[in-house]
């Protein structure tokens, strides 16, 4: 089974599109929904999205260490589906 983390944020149309996919497929994974600006935790979210993605927008998805910006139908399933 492959790592797969997902950040998003409600409201989000292109998150909500991820959302859905991984649930059609039947495929599990870490949810990190990102707080909103006066929660304590936003900082420290939004640095780890810089950080692996080089940005601060969702969503962004991260499988087993590769990283996708948007909702990437085509790059998502190559990572998911090809060995």
């Amino acid at each position: 089974m492959k790592d797969i983390t997902l950040y998003s944020v409600t409201g989000c149309r292109p998150c909500t599109q991820v959302k859905n996919y991984l649930k059609d497929k039947n495929i599990q994974y870490v949810h990190v929904e990102m707080p909103k600006r006066n929660d304590p935790n936003h900082a420290k979210i939004n640095a780890e999205l810089k950080e692996i993605s080089g940005q601060t927008r969702v969503p962004v998805i991260v499988i087993s260490g590769e990283v996708i910006t948007g909702f990437n139908y085509k790059r998502m399933r190559k990572l998911l589906f090809d060995s």
